[in-house]
């Protein structure tokens, strides 16, 4: 049914809220002082307006910059001022640990990451005939959303998407979605397909050499799943990447931050962190491929945890060439680090996935270990850890948000944690 509503509020998710007769109704890409006509539905006892009009903009609405904004659903918050994004991204996080009871003693200031430099991106992509579309799923669809750029890429990967189109439509399958991988590793950018191939044809295998040569790929490999370790078709150059004196062999489709300056960003505030910690013990858990590791070893000796098979051997294989590391392969889920362990280190990092890390966090609380930072790109699951880590003792001394994900609901928080 449709209503003519004003929004008043936005939600940590990003959808404004308009009240109908006492009840909340969830409007996505909606600002506050919209008046909007929206198609009213009932799902599971919450209200949803679906956006028909905006009869009158709110102050802080703008023009979305992105042509695609309207059908793409890979930003949720193009529409808002930057002023306006800025400010509810900040408040958003800060009220959801108020909410919760974890507050630090000092907030940091936010660091906001500018569009255009993402440095991996995954599409998805599907071949009909000579037909190629390629893009992002749309809003709540498995519709694939053509696009011919997306604002948030570095140039390069812009360009990369746009020249590697007529070798796509050699080497995909008809008609399968395909994940179309790109990740750009100090300037050496790899592109990794994700799907069902069934078989590796000849004609299949001269388009790849072709991509490979013509686009000036470092490498280019397939997996069946996105959870299955990739294998190479071709790779023709070295791919690296240096952290600070740490040099690392990047397996294919490893993860790194988004962007170098969101990794630079969480490096930095890592390192202040530890201020003051010379010939320290450093305990680096989910390490990854060294973000942190390689920068600590300047303060100490690191001792890299790391559950990834593929990111465990890169590690182990630079560790020899790089004085004061060690590397463990762990799964920290099942087999966190034990409180006997924990303590013999000065200072514990930790990086977990979007779940966060209870089952380690429980055992860090238990032990001694004077300084902890815990890096998270969901806030939501920081503060279960966090809890933790305070029930055993600890004090949260300060927060920062590092906001990777422009015009998304997500965002990085870093949290500094000392024994009381």
């Amino acid at each position: 049914m449709e209503h003519l509503l004003t929004i008043d509020s936005i939600t940590a998710k990003g959808d404004g809220v308009a009240l109908l007769d006492g009840q909340p109704v969830y409007i996505p890409r909606a600002v506050i002082g919209d008046t909007v006509r929206v198609d009213v539905s009932i799902q599971r006892d919450v209200a949803h307006g679906a956006l028909l009009e905006i009869v009158k903009g709110g102050a802080d609405r703008i023009e979305p910059p992105c042509p695609y904004y309207a059908e793409c659903g890979g930003c949720q918050l193009q529409h808002l001022s930057q002023i306006a994004y800025q400010s509810w991204k900040e408040n958003s996080i800060r009220d959801l640990f108020v909410r919760s009871g974890v507050e630090p003693k000092k907030w940091q200031q936010s660091v906001f990451i500018p569009q255009a430099t993402r440095r991996r991106v995954t599409f998805a992509a599907i071949k009909r005939g000579q037909d190629l579309v390629i893009g992002f799923h749309g809003r709540g669809t498995d519709k694939i959303v053509h696009q011919d750029a997306c604002l948030l890429l570095t140039p390069a990967l812009n360009d990369m998407r746009n020249r590697m189109r007529p070798h796509l439509l050699k080497i995909l399958p008809e008609g399968k979605v395909i994940d179309v991988m790109l990740q750009d590793v100090d300037g050496a950018i790899e592109l990794i397909l994700t799907g069902d191939f069934k078989e590796i044809s000849t004609s299949r295998s001269q388009a790849v050499t072709d991509a490979v040569h013509a686009l000036g790929l470092a490498r280019i490999g397939w997996r069946e799943t996105q959870f299955s370790v990739p294998d190479i078709w071709l790779q023709l150059s070295p791919v690296t990447k240096s952290f600070a004196r740490l040099v690392v062999g990047i397996p294919p489709a490893s993860f790194l931050q988004p962007s170098r300056e969101g990794e630079a960003a969480l490096v930095d505030a890592v390192l202040r962190a530890a201020k003051g910690l010379k010939k320290a013990r450093f305990l680096d858990l989910f390490a990854g491929c060294g973000t942190f590791s390689g920068h600590l070893l300047a303060q100490g000796d690191v001792h890299a945890v790391e559950s990834d098979r593929p990111a465990t051997e890169a590690l182990k294989k630079a560790a020899p060439y790089t004085q004061g590391l060690s590397v463990e392969r762990r799964d920290l889920f099942k087999e966190p680090v034990t409180s006997r362990e924990l303590n013999q280190y000065d200072c514990i990092v930790f990086d977990p996935p979007r779940a966060g890390a209870k089952a380690q966090a429980e055992v860090i609380a238990k032990s001694k270990v004077g300084k902890v930072i815990a890096v998270s790109c969901n806030p939501s699951s920081f503060i279960t850890d966090a809890k933790l880590l305070i029930a055993g003792g600890y004090a949260l001394q300060s927060l920062q948000i590092i906001d990777q994900f422009t015009w998304s609901a997500h965002s990085e928080v870093i949290g500094v944690f000392s024994r009381s």
